[in-house]
């Protein structure tokens, strides 16, 4: 009964203390046990396992410290949460970006990129399971933080550190970023982060270089600081039905995903997810990570069968059983008129 109640107060500390980013109670056995026993399509496709590719990052990571450790600990319900010595969970400076890429890709092709910024006051390493799975899949994926993580900043900061390790020579990326297809990604109020970096004119984008176009958004229980009006790129709009923080009915439905008009736009609410899923390290755990992979191929490299989770009369995202899918739910999957005309 004490250790129940400690465990609670912790979690109570949490949201206080982290708003808008990290704020949800950790999911119980019984969660977990629905996660793996009601895996829909897009996750035995797309995260059953690891992609194709092994993965170099240039991210160092260790144990999180102390206090830090014990609270992710008790709060996301993870016995070995990662971070990096950036503050607050280390003493390095707040502003970081860190690169996952896949190993011994074969050619010499060039390789997409994934340019994520993750919730407030969250640390890089708090998602290398989600990055490490994405890079897998033949991804270059930025993850930056500057510790609040609310602004289009650090998206920015991605594409040029994106950039710079594509022009360095001596890196193992040197003429292998392809900055002609990038997607914007994040996590809580770097999902909302995504959307503004999304709503900037694309000829204000390829003044920081003139190859760079993006070719769509990923959102992830995005926090309020966004409309869906003002995106310029396909977008997809997740939500969590156990998500407090992120409530699925409030802003990811109305006022972001509910308003995209002029771009294809996607919107569905992942039946188990709270607003930690995106980090755990188990990613079994993550609901998530099979449907953002899908989106991922499909809008970085235009892959076939990834595309067939979008587009089409019987798209399989609306069948897919990770996700809220009856008709008369209004959390159900739904699509505007732009992605059905795709």
């Amino acid at each position: 009964m004490t250790a129940r109640i400690v465990r609670r107060a912790v979690s109570v500390a949490v949201v206080a203390a982290l708003a808008v980013g990290v704020a949800t109670p950790p999911a119980s056995a019984d969660v977990a046990g629905a996660v793996a026993s009601e895996r829909g399509d897009a996750t035995s496709v797309y995260a059953d396992g690891p992609g194709p590719y092994e993965v170099a990052s240039t991210a160092a990571l260790g144990d999180c410290r102390l206090v830090q450790r014990w609270i992710l600990q008790l709060a996301i319900g993870d016995a070995d949460p990662r971070c990096s010595d950036a503050f607050p969970y280390g003493f390095d400076q707040p502003i970081s970006s860190v690169v996952y890429y896949p190993h011994g890709v074969p050619g010499d092709g060039r390789l997409p990129v994934v340019d994520f910024v993750g919730g407030i006051f969250s640390d890089v390493g708090n998602y290398d399971t989600l990055a490490r799975h994405w890079a897998s899949h033949g991804f270059v994926v930025t993850v930056s933080s500057d510790f609040v993580n609310s602004g289009l900043e650090m998206h920015l900061l991605g594409l040029a550190t994106a950039r710079r390790l594509d022009a360095d020579p001596t890196s193992p990326l040197h003429d292998r970023v392809d900055l002609g297809r990038v997607v914007l990604a994040g996590h809580s109020a770097g999902g909302a982060a995504a959307l503004q970096a999304a709503s900037v004119p694309a000829d204000l984008l390829t003044r920081l270089d003139p190859r760079l176009r993006v070719s769509g958004t990923l959102a992830v229980e995005p926090g309020p600081g966004a409309l869906g009006s003002t995106v310029r790129t396909p977008v997809l709009v997740l939500a969590g039905a156990r998500d407090t923080t992120v409530p699925a009915g409030s802003w990811p439905l109305l006022t972001q995903s509910g308003l995209v008009r002029s771009v294809p736009g996607w919107f569905a609410t992942a039946r188990t997810a709270d607003h930690f899923s995106p980090v755990r390290t188990n990613l079994a755990d993550d609901e998530f990570a099979g449907i953002t992979t899908a989106y991922l191929l499909y809008r970085g490299t235009g892959d076939a069968e990834a595309s067939t989770f979008f587009e089409g009369p019987d798209y399989r995202l609306a069948r897919d059983t990770t996700f809220i899918t009856h008709p008369l739910n209004p959390l159900r999957v739904r699509r505007n008129a732009a992605a059905g005309a795709l």
